[in-house]
């Protein structure tokens, strides 16, 4: 039998804490019957994803315009053609841990590489990832990511800026003497708002799991981000189907109200806040990738927000809404 033991009461300031953590969960309808959790709505014959391909198809002018756009562009294979930004400088020293990176190509593959200097100058403790991914569209900056056997995606710690002609330096949230290395792993959170979903299978989004993503994954955000999963418009248009009945087998942001419209951007553009409270709850039951354009995204997600006056001198990594609104 093991030994009884008393627990120190919860602080003054936990209880109210915690007592908002039940009310909250009330209001989201939890269960703690977890195992009765509803399987994700992501999938399904009647709401999948397409290769993007199949859009361009159609609408090749459109799809060569859009492939332009910093979207398009937000996620992709380390080749010769996506690495061309790096140049000839392709080396970072960062001073507050005294290690030292180096991204290089060897055998089609791409490397990057962190060392530090012996006292004879010799590099020591060295340490080497492949770089399988470049996120981000390089407008601003971009970062690179491994891709582990299991589908693990991790973020490396150095990454490369756009201003001032390109140059590398340590990734958001990496500037520190203790920073996580090689070690930080990208979450649905993160890789969902940086490209296309049409590689996950049903019920693979659910965030009880591990955050793992399949082998084949696609390339930048795609035409269904904005028009919901494609399979239904792409049969109908393979069966030669009545236009109305085309064009209402895929949403159009154009024909939908204003709420809806803006709603398909908050989906990504909406961070209240990049702090460690949680800016947003997802409602039970739903996926991380669940949400589809036209339903009201309050059905997916209810987003926590500043009071109003406070918002306009706070800066948050992905808050575009706020000034769209305006």
């Amino acid at each position: 039998m093991s030994e009884l033991r008393t627990e120190p009461a919860p602080s003054r300031f936990l209880l109210p804490l915690l007592a908002g953590v039940v009310v909250l969960l009330a209001l989201l309808g939890c269960s703690p019957a977890l195992s009765q959790q509803p399987e994700s709505v992501l999938g399904g014959d009647e709401s999948a994803y397409v290769d993007a391909a199949a859009c361009a198809g159609c609408h090749a002018e459109i799809a060569a315009s859009y492939a332009q756009t910093g979207m398009a562009r937000a996620f992709d294979a380390a080749t010769p053609e996506s690495m061309a930004h790096l140049g000839a400088d392709t080396t970072f020293n960062h001073d507050k841990t005294g290690h030292s990176y180096q991204i290089s190509q060897r055998d089609g593959a791409y490397y990057m590489q962190r060392h530090e200097t012996a006292p004879d100058g010799s590099p020591t403790n060295v340490f080497e990832m492949r770089i399988d991914y470049i996120m981000g569209s390089g407008n601003h900056a971009r970062s690179y990511v491994h891709q582990y056997s299991n589908g693990k995606l991790i973020e490396m710690p150095v990454g490369w800026y756009a201003e001032n002609g390109g140059f590398l330096a340590m990734s958001p949230g990496f500037d520190s003497a203790n920073h996580r290395g090689f070690r930080r792993e990208i979450g649905f959170d993160c890789f969902g708002c940086h490209n296309g979903l049409s590689t996950f299978e049903r019920g693979t989004d659910d965030r009880r799991r591990d955050p793992l993503f399949p082998g084949n994954l696609d390339r930048g955000i795609d035409c269904q981000r904005c028009h919901g999963p494609g399979l239904a418009h792409v049969e109908a248009a393979s069966k030669g189907s009545d236009p109305a009945l085309l064009r209402a087998a895929i949403f159009n942001p154009s024909h939908a109200s204003r709420d809806r419209q803006i709603e398909v951007c908050m989906q990504c553009h909406l961070e209240t806040t990049s702090r460690l409270l949680p800016h947003a709850v997802e409602r039970f039951g739903r996926g991380a990738y669940s949400y589809r354009p036209g339903e009201p995204l309050s059905d997916f997600i209810l987003h926590f927000d500043y009071p109003e006056g406070v918002r306009e001198d706070r800066f948050e990594i992905a808050h575009a809404v706020y000034r769209l609104r305006k």
